[in-house]
């Protein structure tokens, strides 16, 4: 099979770690990973008016939300220093989000292991036989979802974006009687007022994204249970 170069292009992800690598793509697919974040990203602005995000996530089909943010130093460098960005190791480095950065826009794109292809029996079609993938892959799917751009992160769903990037911070906290009434709900157990002395703001934060988002509404306590031992 002949040989393909690999070449520097616009295409990184963050980690878990929340440490930034470049992906090196080769020349032939660089114009269909491109297609899928820039075309894509800019599909999302298609006719559609801009919201400032302020807890409540239940927007139109016209409508496109966001919030002020600062992108952390080690994304900002992608634009200024590509070339000093380490590549990725997908063999001992965990993927949290796909990003392409073009003329200060960053397209970003949800990433968790059930899209990585390490340790399975992958075959793939190929002059009209079958093969197995013998090295480590992943999959991009035709997604953006979210964009960055003029200091403000652009989203259609709150979960998603908050997986990029904590949204925490523009929820205002719980106030003691919504403490109150959140404790009352038929999923939970506590001491009420022993609850809102010791409840920090991050806590109170936390409450309030639950109380919007209906969370606990159809939450199975025993599974959650079963999970944490």
């Amino acid at each position: 099979m002949k040989k393909q170069t690999i070449i520097d292009c616009n295409f990184f992800c963050i980690l878990e770690s929340g440490d930034v690598r470049k992906i090196l793509l080769t020349q032939k697919i660089i114009p269909e990973i491109r297609e899928i974040f820039v075309t894509g990203g800019a599909a999302l602005f298609d006719d559609v008016e801009e919201i400032v995000f302020d807890g409540n996530y239940n927007i139109d089909n016209n409508e496109i939300l966001y919030v002020k943010l600062a992108l952390p130093d080690n994304v900002l460098e992608v634009a200024d220093n590509p070339i000093g960005i380490a590549d990725l190791d997908l063999a001992s480095e965990d993927i949290k989000t796909l990003f392409w950065y073009e003329d200060g826009v960053y397209y970003f794109q949800n990433f968790d292991k059930r899209k990585l292809l390490k340790n399975r029996s992958v075959i793939f079609y190929s002059n009209q036989t079958y093969d197995k993938l013998e090295n480590n892959a992943f999959v991009v799917e035709t997604i953006v979802n979210a964009v960055h751009k003029n200091e403000r992160l652009y989203f259609v769903s709150y979960s998603n974006a908050n997986k990029i990037f904590s949204l925490a911070a523009y929820y205002q906290d719980a106030t003691d009687e919504e403490i109150r009434t959140f404790s009352t709900h038929a999923s939970i157990t506590l001491d009420q007022e022993w609850f809102i002395t010791n409840t920090n703001s991050i806590i109170r934060k936390q409450i309030t994204l639950l109380q919007k988002s209906k969370t606990l509404d159809g939450a199975d306590t025993k599974k959650i249970k079963k999970h944490k031992k």
